[in-house]
């Protein structure tokens, strides 16, 4: 991800959910929650049938204590 435009570069761009995921991934890994749900939820707005970017937001807001999306 580039950190001044927020966008993914080149290779990465080319697989937008795959690329949110793994970011989403890495944050929640490192309980960098609050960034976790971000990156999740873009995996999820590029593929609205992407059930394991749902249930990691899910866990994210579990995580939180927010129980709404």
């Amino acid at each position: 991800m580039d950190r001044e435009t927020g966008k993914l570069r080149k290779p990465y761009s080319d697989y937008p959910n795959h690329a949110w995921y793994v970011l989403g991934d890495i944050a929640y890994k490192k309980n960098e929650i609050e960034a976790a749900k971000s990156f999740f939820r873009r995996s999820f707005d590029y593929d609205r049938h992407d059930v394991s970017a749902l249930m990691a937001l899910a866990n994210c807001y579990s995580m939180s204590s927010q129980y709404k999306y």
